[in-house]
């Protein structure tokens, strides 16, 4: 935006230059506005450059403006910002006022300087710059002039607005002004690397605004951060009569972080999961002096559990698009009777870990977690996260974790989970169908069927409240001493071991196991099977699967190792061109057929 009106003006370069509107003027062949809308010095070797723009308000006057310095500044590398000046070129004799960042060693402070003809004469030594030897100095500048010609500068070395007053002082020896102007000298190694932004002159902006609290972050058990909507007194934030919990009483400490908006309580109680407490936050006041309005913030603490929130729906291909964004996303599913606050969990996707910002998923509710460049193109509860990670069309595994690392959901899709051929090539969703049913795997997803390819943040289309009990799918004997069992959901793999494995009404037979899937085993044998004889395997209670279900075996599960003879399986029938379509699928095939009295796999 760039506005000017009878001597006043703003201009923070977004109409991406800096000859229409604000008009500004000198060495512009030494300037651009880059692609994030900043005003960037783009010269080469050792010299100065400067632009100016027409302005003459100085009673009752604000200016204001961001720079940042990519270089730790020296006497061979520094900016002025000419508040005031009679004078359109700033490299000559001028009458005027001007804001000074950068000298040499490390004591780098703004300063405000008088400047009549060629003599400069320092008025105002501000307080130093703690990060003054950075190479990334982003700073924000106010100075405001009262009518009987009285100064005060403030200024912010992180680039915010909770500023630091760096001095007052009085001079009324120009009085008046025709420019405002950006001068700096550099050398060659830092001849791209200042900036400016958000530049105002104009009447003085006076703050009514109180200060409020954004959010409450529980970091764990015994500690919280109150975050607030603008930066706040130190002496306030950090004094612990300001805060009460109930229960539980004052915290036994409080710390207000550097950026002045954050303040960490440590409390005094350890927190109890699923009670709900209240925390008094009031006396906060903001740089100007704005009192905040006694804030009561109810919470209930929540340590995750397994399963707590869930993976409830996958977009991995959303090409050829259907009625959607065209955008991969991650829906979760809170299963909790009260909001929970995913502030600082984790999405890993493969081998891609993101972590979550802010984001509060409602009691039995949903969040859509997308990238943050298409998040607004989705209704509802959405969390935009820069890079979003790729997801596989043809699978991966996603997990969700806490933010200690703790595994809260876990899903390895493929793309045989569509169960639809033709939706498996793109544009439709991955739908979990029973939500109460985790461990269910392939038998537990399916294609969406809603007419807009899937459904983010809204109850899933294939939703079926049906428990399936945990039993067995199959078994299978390899070779003479493994065999292979495979269940219908996810074991719980702290709940199967050998002893609980009897083959023929045998304990003994199982040396060891190992995990092939998140639901299938492998079994090494202690003795070796008859090729065609018939086997009894039995499971004993116990094992669970991840969600806490037992096992329902009635009956053992017969098998055997088969030693296929020449014909016993016969290839029976083959569909070679399925075009044109008569009843059947339009797809190829061919048929097998065990001639045998035995089952094989």
């Amino acid at each position: 935006i760039s506005l000017k009106n009878y001597g006043q003006f703003f201009d923070d370069f977004s109409d991406g230059d800096f000859t229409t509107g604000v008009v500004w003027t000198g060495t512009g062949t030494k300037f651009i506005v880059n692609n994030s809308g900043q005003l960037q010095l783009n010269a080469a070797g050792t010299d100065t450059a400067y632009l100016a723009t027409p302005s003459s308000t100085f009673i009752d006057t604000e200016w204001n403006f961001w720079m940042r310095l990519a270089f730790a500044p020296s006497n061979n590398n520094f900016v002025k910002v000419y508040i005031m000046s009679d004078q359109q070129n700033l490299n000559g004799p001028l009458n005027g006022y001007y804001i000074r960042y950068g000298e040499d060693l490390s004591n780098d402070n703004l300063e405000l300087w008088k400047q009549t003809g060629l003599t400069a004469t320092k008025i105002i030594d501000g307080i130093p710059n703690p990060g003054a030897a950075g190479t990334n100095q982003q700073i924000r500048v106010k100075v405001t002039r009262s009518a009987s010609g009285v100064f005060e500068l403030w200024g912010d070395y992180s680039g915010g607005v909770a500023y630091q007053q760096m001095g007052t002082v009085t001079d009324n020896t120009v009085l008046t002004t025709s420019f405002f102007g950006l001068w700096t000298k550099f050398t060659s190694s830092n001849a791209t690397k200042v900036y400016f932004d958000n530049i105002y002159a104009g009447p003085i902006i006076v703050d009514t605004q109180k200060p409020a609290v954004l959010n409450l972050v529980i970091n764990t058990n015994d500690s919280l951060t109150v975050k607030f909507t603008e930066p706040i007194q130190g002496a306030e934030a950090n004094s612990i009569v300001n805060y009460l919990l109930s229960p539980g009483g004052s915290p036994v400490s409080a710390n207000l972080a550097t950026n002045f908006t954050d303040a960490g309580i440590k409390l005094g109680i350890a927190l109890q999961s699923g009670n709900t407490y209240s925390l008094l936050v009031k006396a906060m006041k903001d740089f100007v002096g704005n009192t905040m309005s006694d804030t009561v913030l109810v919470f209930t603490y929540y340590e995750p559990a397994f399963n707590d929130i869930i993976i409830n729906e996958i977009m991995a291909d959303p090409y050829p698009v259907v009625a959607l964004p065209n955008a991969e996303y991650v829906e979760l599913h809170n299963r909790k009777p009260f909001p929970v606050n995913i502030d600082g969990w984790k999405l890993k996707a493969g081998s891609t870990t993101k972590t979550l910002t802010y984001a509060v998923i409602p009691a039995d509710s949903f969040l859509v977690i997308t990238d943050t460049e298409i998040a607004n193109q989705f209704a509802g509860n959405v969390l935009g996260i820069a890079s979003f990670p790729l997801l596989s069309n043809a699978g991966t595994t996603l997990s969700l974790l806490s933010p200690s690392g703790t595994t809260i959901n876990s899903v390895s899709y493929k793309d045989s989970w569509y169960n639809d051929p033709t939706k498996k090539d793109g544009g439709w969703s991955l739908e979990l169908v029973n939500p109460n049913d985790v461990c269910g795997g392939i038998n537990n997803w399916r294609a969406s069927v809603d007419e807009y390819g899937g459904t983010p943040g809204r109850k899933n289309s294939v939703y079926l409240n049906i428990n399936v009990p945990f039993k067995l799918k199959g078994v299978t004997a390899r070779n003479v001493n493994t065999v292979e069992i495979a269940f219908n959901k996810q074991i719980d793999t702290t709940t199967i071991f050998p002893g609980l494995i009897e083959i023929n009404g045998n304990q003994g037979w199982i040396s060891s196991i190992k995990f092939l899937t998140t639901d299938s085993i492998r079994l090494n044998l202690n003795n070796s099977l008859t090729p065609n004889t018939i086997y009894n395997l039995n499971i004993l209670p116990g094992v669970k699967d991840c969600s806490g279900g037992v096992l329902n075996m009635p009956v053992p599960w017969e098998f055997l190792l088969f030693n296929a003879s020449i014909f016993d399986i016969v290839i029976n029938e083959i569909l070679a061109d399925e075009t044109p379509q008569v009843g059947l699928p339009a797809l190829e095939f061919i048929e097998l057929y065990n001639r045998t009295a035995q089952v094989e796999s």
